[in-house]
C-alpha cells in the first residue's frame, strides 16, 4: 500500500523481454510496474461484476423459511422450529459484504497514507512562499458507500491500482470461493424434482446417473456425462414404460409427483414392508455387499392406485 504507480498495460502481444511473472498464474509479464497479468485481473473483474447478481439471489434465498433444524430420535421430529430466514443465506451474505469492506478499507488506508505525504508535502512548500495565498489540498479518499453494491463499484475503478497490488492474487481467489459459496446456497434452496435417469451409453455401459433440477426447469444436464434431456419427454416415456423403470423411494416419488402422484418415500417403504410390492435388485452385490432396495415404477403405481380406490371406496 505504497505510493500509487503509473501503470504500462500488457493488453498487446508479448513484443519485449519478460521483466517478470505474474504472482498469480506465473505466466510472463512485459509490463512494467505491475504484479498481475492481464488475464487475471479480468477474471477479478468478471467476478466483481457477477456480486449484484449473487447478492440479489441471496436475498430470494434469505426469505425462504431455513429447513435445517436439530432432530431427536429416530422419527425425525424437530426439536426446535426452522428459522423464519435461511440462515445459511444469511451467513454468506455476511461474509462476502465482511470480505468486499475489507478489501476496499484496505485500498482506502493506501491511499489515505498517499494523501498524508502529499498533503505534507503542500505544507512544507507553502511554508517556503510568503504564505499570501493559502495552500490547496486534494480531497481526503474516502469510501462512496458502504453496501455491497457501492464496495463492489469503488473495487472495480481500483482494478488498476489492485494490478500492482501483491495481495491482490488472494482477494481473487477469495471472492471466487465466496461467490460459489453463495452460488451453491441460493441453489440448495431452491425446491427440486427428480428429472429423470440419464440415458447416454458410454462405452457400451448406459450412465444411468439420478439427475435433479429446480422445480420448473425444463431441462436436465448429467453431472457425469453432460448429456441433455427434455424432461417431460423423459417422464412421460419413464411413465408409459413404468414396468421397466426402477429407482430408489426418493427418486421414485419426485418422478411421480412430477407427473402427479402423490407418493411419499414412506408410502413406498411401508408398502415394501407390508409387503405390498417388492424390491426390484439383488440384496448384495457380486461382492457380497449390501445393496440399498429399489423398487419398480409400475409397481409403485399398481400399489398407490389400490390405495387410492380403497379410499374412496371407504367413502
Amino acid at each position: 500500500m505504497g505510493t500509487s504507480v503509473k501503470l504500462v498495460e500488457d493488453t498487446s502481444p508479448m513484443i519485449g523481454p519478460t521483466v517478470h511473472l505474474c504472482i498469480d498464474c506465473h505466466q510472463p509479464l512485459n509490463a512494467l510496474n505491475v504484479v498481475i497479468c492481464n488475464t487475471c485481473i479480468t477474471a477479478l473483474e468478471n467476478d466483481l461484476v457477477r456480486v449484484d447478481e449473487v447478492v440479489a439471489d441471496l436475498q430470494v434465498t434469505k426469505g425462504r423459511q431455513d429447513v435445517a433444524g436439530e432432530q431427536c430420535g429416530g422419527s425425525g421430529t424437530k426439536l426446535h422450529a426452522p428459522a423464519p430466514i435461511n440462515l445459511s443465506a444469511l451467513e454468506c451474505e455476511t461474509k462476502l459484504h465482511t470480505a468486499l469492506m475489507g478489501w476496499a478499507l484496505r485500498l482506502v488506508t493506501g491511499h489515505v497514507e498517499d494523501w498524508h505525504d502529499e498533503c505534507t508535502t503542500i505544507r512544507a512548500q507553502w511554508q517556503g512562499t510568503d504564505r499570501q495565498i493559502a495552500p490547496v489540498y486534494p480531497v481526503k479518499p474516502s469510501l462512496p458507500g458502504r453496501s455491497a453494491h457501492m464496495l463492489t463499484n469503488y473495487l472495480m475503478g481500483q482494478l488498476p491500482h489492485l494490478r500492482t497490488q501483491v495481495w491482490a492474487a488472494g482477494l481473487r481467489h477469495t471472492l471466487a470461493r465466496h461467490l460459489r459459496q453463495c452460488v451453491a446456497v441460493s441453489e440448495r434452496a431452491q425446491p427440486r424434482i427428480f428429472a429423470g435417469v440419464c440415458p447416454e451409453t458410454l462405452e457400451g455401459v448406459e450412465c444411468g446417473t439420478y439427475t435433479y433440477e429446480p422445480q420448473g426447469t425444463i431441462e436436465a444436464r448429467c453431472k457425469t456425462c453432460g448429456t441433455t434431456w427434455d424432461i417431460p419427454e423423459w417422464t412421460g416415456r419413464a411413465l408409459i414404460s413404468k414396468e421397466y423403470v426402477i429407482g430408489y423411494p426418493p427418486a421414485l416419488s419426485r418422478m411421480l409427483s412430477t407427473g402427479g402422484v402423490k407418493v411419499s418415500e414412506q408410502d413406498i417403504r411401508n408398502w415394501a414392508a407390508r409387503g405390498v410390492i417388492e424390491r426390484a435388485n439383488p440384496e448384495r452385490d457380486k461382492d457380497d455387499r449390501e445393496l440399498r432396495a429399489m423398487y419398480r415404477l409400475g409397481d409403485v403405481l399398481d400399489a398407490w392406485q389400490d390405495t387410492t380406490n380403497r379410499k374412496q371406496d371407504a367413502a
